[in-house]
């Protein structure tokens, strides 16, 4: 049985490094983007919303993947709170406008709101999905290795 330190410390690892994840994601993700796309689209100014708005998916479900192959109980919980820095940081930067200008209520919820909603929404479901996977894999293992020794 393992002890309680050592459940804690691999919850803790999964938040800390799902949380640096989703960081280096964001980054390479963007540059990867504009790398390949700038040069074909027509519209540059389109290129920061397309990426934040293409990115948000794919660093949601790898995070939230890699928190739930981690994690040892409640993978949703953990891969919210690995995905919140990055969510903190997207929603205050999208919001700051230039001094005495005011967000209009449904710019606020598309281009804030909504991409949070989202990257938590997919970050959780893909932990929750990655848990059950591994979990029904090691019970699938387990009970393979019960049935060899009793033969």
């Amino acid at each position: 049985m393992p002890s309680n330190l050592d459940f804690w410390a691999r919850q803790v690892f999964a938040v800390i490094i799902g949380a640096v994840l989703s960081f280096l994601l964001s980054f390479l993700i963007g540059r990867l983007f504009l790398w390949l796309v700038t040069p074909v689209v027509r519209w540059p100014h389109l290129n920061p919303w397309l990426v934040a708005n293409l990115s948000v998916p794919v660093i949601a479900l790898a995070v939230g993947t890699f928190v739930g192959v981690l994690a040892r109980t409640r993978p949703g919980i953990l891969a919210a709170l690995s995905l919140l820095p990055l969510v903190s940081y997207s929603f205050f930067s999208i919001t700051r406008l230039p001094t005495f200008q005011v967000m209009r209520a449904e710019e606020l919820i598309t281009r804030g709101l909504l991409p949070i909603a989202l990257m938590l929404a997919f970050g959780t479901v893909a932990a929750i999905a990655a848990f059950r996977f591994r979990k029904s894999k090691m019970q699938a293992a387990t009970k393979q290795s019960n049935m060899s020794y009793s033969c």
